[in-house]
């Protein structure tokens, strides 16, 4: 630390002057790694408060689950997933048996001979308790099958406290029409007797993808059919349906507003992004786009279009997650690129776009997968992003700038945005850390001083410091 004249530390009782709150904004700093994901989730395994990281890695013919566990991201178990898998396996995290322990849920799109899929439940804390599900309805008629377990998600749809599972089989069949695909809801937590739903009727359905993606809302649940040709000639197009977490009656049906958009929904997230109480949805458009339905009638929509422009190699919304990163109530959006292997946070409620991740290689597919979890129990959630050679985690952060003019009263933890002057005194909290990243310069009037009250704290990272003049 560079003290050119004096610096103050003054254990604040009271004080009286004119204290002005900086401007605060979302942030976000690289942690450390992981190894390759093909999917990742974040969830509460063990109750302690930390969010720990579930990392899904694997080929067609096997799969691995490694968990981390919150704050410091230490080693705690590997599952290994022997089975032959159609696409890859598919993980969710959510608590099952009303516990208070999250549970790890994957699924497998073929894991036997006939093509058939199978669910699992890995029951926390120990994740040694195990519930296999198989395929509801086989069919090995159909070839490689109904693809049950091509999708899965976990979250509480009828709204009773407990966390359910909805799980996809795209190549179902609805009654005498043929691989037009389903999807199958079973609830918390006895599991049993799932209930089915039907891909919504087209008078000249040809082929249908319904259950490629599934997702779990408050209330509610979303399958989407990208990929669909709803007329013998025409191109085909997503659709996102909406339907009852308790009657299971289609509520809505959501597209893009481009009868060519065959990919849309081919990603799909929830998450309450306005902090009215009721989730929105949001699904993948054509490679450039990703829209956001706000609940709870999904009518009004807004469209994100890749911040490099609509270059469709770049994947824009090949992975989506929602979480609150700067704790106001409002769950933030992380969009992945894995063409560009970048990945977007858009800051909620206004979904201005408040961070953009990346990493320097270009080997790594970053942007693949994201999760947002509150790993190092802040209050903050933070973000991994998945790739195929290695995996990144992400630690929220809010950065500070001082006020114009008057005292500067931080009251959120916060690092400098960035090399600054204060105009008057400086005053950290009580309970709240200011950093001085390395390389960044606080100057502060020598007329004035820096105080701290109990409690709080000044870090000042090698290579940052503090100038008083």
């Amino acid at each position: 630390m560079n003290l050119t004249k004096k610096l103050y530390l003054i254990i604040l009782t009271v004080f009286f002057a004119v204290m002005i709150t900086p401007s605060y904004a979302l942030d976000f700093q690289s942690m450390g790694v992981f190894g390759k994901a093909s999917e990742v989730e974040i969830g509460d395994i063990n109750n302690d408060g930390f969010g720990d990281v579930v990392i899904l890695s694997g080929s067609l013919s096997s799969g691995t689950i490694q968990v981390y566990l919150g704050p410091d991201r230490t080693f705690f178990k590997s599952i290994h997933l022997p089975f032959t898998s159609l696409n890859g396996h598919h993980i969710a995290i959510g608590d099952i048996n009303n516990d208070n322990f999250d549970d790890v849920v994957t699924s497998y799109a073929r894991d036997t001979a006939a093509g058939e899929g199978e669910l699992r439940v890995y029951f926390g804390p120990s994740l040694t308790s195990v519930t296999t599900i198989p395929n509801p309805e086989p069919n090995p008629q159909q070839g490689l099958g109904t693809h049950f377990g091509i999708a899965v998600a976990s979250g509480d749809v009828n709204n009773d406290g407990t966390d359910d599972i909805v799980v996809g089989a795209r190549n179902s069949d609805n009654g005498p029409i043929s691989r037009v695909g389903a999807a199958f809801v079973y609830l918390g937590p006895s599991l049993s007797s799932p209930t089915k739903i039907f891909n919504p009727p087209s008078p000249n359905i040809v082929f249908d993808n319904f259950g490629t993606q599934v997702e779990a809302g408050k209330g509610f649940v979303v399958v989407s059919d990208p990929i669909s040709f709803v007329t013998t000639n025409s191109r085909p197009r997503g659709d996102v349906h909406v339907f009852s977490g308790t009657t299971f009656s289609l509520i809505k049906t959501l597209t893009s507003g481009n009868a060519n958009d065959e990919v849309f929904g081919d990603r799909l997230a929830v998450g309450d992004i306005n902090n009215d109480g009721n989730d929105d949805i949001i699904a993948k458009g054509w490679f450039k786009d990703v829209f956001f339905f706000l609940g709870p009638g999904f009518t009004s929509v807004t469209q994100k279009i890749d911040p490099l422009g609509a270059v469709s190699s770049h994947s824009f919304g090949s992975g989506i997650a929602t979480g609150d990163a700067d704790n106001d109530g409002d769950d933030d959006v992380i969009v992945g690129a894995l063409g560009s292997e970048k990945a977007y946070v858009y800051e909620a409620p206004g979904l201005s776009l408040a961070a953009t991740l990346s990493e320097p290689s270009f080997t790594t597919f970053f942007g693949h997968r994201v999760a947002f979890g509150d790993v190092d129990g802040d209050a903050r959630e933070d973000v991994v992003v998945a790739g195929f050679v290695q995996s990144f985690y992400f630690k929220s952060i809010a950065t500070c700038v001082p006020p114009v003019s008057g005292d500067w009263m931080i009251t959120t933890s916060c690092n400098l945005a960035n090399t600054a002057t204060a105009p008057a005194n400086v005053i950290v909290s009580s309970g709240v850390v200011f950093t001085i990243p390395s390389g960044l310069s606080l100057t502060v009037p020598s007329s004035e001083g820096l105080m701290v009250e109990a409690g709080g704290g000044v870090i000042v990272v090698f290579g940052g410091n503090i100038f008083f003049t």
